[in-house]
């Protein structure tokens, strides 16, 4: 992957993300999540995107901001073979459960869930998620998961993970919970948070060894979401 520059007051995203990524993202609310979502997701929809891939939000708080964003709520997920955005709005892992399974039958999805924990947690994860996690990238499926609380998410999400960031997230036992998934000391994880610039982010990527790479800053500028 490559580095990252600032321009015009949004993230310029030059690392190589890949259609099938597991990417977990951990903030709290006002961090700017929302704005560096949309940033990593917007290469997977659209004129250079293949007329297949689809970008599907999971919105299960219905954000305001989603819904600007992706207007019309969809029943269910994209069909076959149709590209573009889609949202839906689950409120519980139990109504995304049956999306879940549409999505690994027809592969070729960027699946964004906006809070993670809504869905699945440390005690129960759908089974088609933690599908699509194990085994979703031969189908291309990538992940990109958000969270305030990375104590209540499922195990899955953070062992698959192949890339991690992580904003401003307040509560010191939410630290040490992302200290302990980086492997890396609580202080020293405080600390590079307590540094990071206003709406910026630590970006933490695993070689083919799952061997954990030196953090980059994604700095994202304007109003945080």
């Amino acid at each position: 992957m490559d580095g990252y520059r600032p321009v015009h007051g949004v993230v310029a995203v030059t690392l190589r993300l890949r259609s099938n990524m597991r990417v977990l993202v951990v903030a709290m609310t006002g961090s700017g999540k929302t704005t560096l979502a949309r940033t990593l997701s917007s290469g997977f929809a659209g004129p250079r995107a293949a007329p297949s891939q689809a970008v599907l939000v999971v919105d299960c708080k219905r954000e305001p901001s989603l819904a600007e964003l992706v207007p019309q709520e969809a029943r269910g997920a994209p069909p076959p073979g149709m590209g573009g955005w889609w949202r839906v709005c689950p409120p519980d892992g139990d109504a995304a459960e049956p999306i879940l399974e549409a999505v690994w039958r027809r592969g070729h999805t960027w699946l964004w869930i906006d809070e993670l924990s809504m869905i699945g947690d440390h005690r129960r994860c759908p089974r088609p998620l933690e599908l699509i996690y194990r085994q979703g990238r031969a189908r291309n499926i990538g992940i990109l998961a958000l969270t305030q609380d990375p104590l209540r998410i499922p195990v899955v999400a953070k062992s698959q993970a192949d890339a991690v960031l992580v904003g401003p997230i307040g509560a010191p036992d939410y630290v040490s919970e992302c200290a302990r998934m980086l492997h890396m000391p609580h202080g020293e994880l405080a600390e590079a948070l307590a540094e990071l610039p206003r709406y910026g982010f630590l970006w933490w990527t695993w070689d083919h060894a799952r061997e954990r790479r030196r953090p980059d800053v994604v700095a994202l500028g304007g109003e945080g979401g």
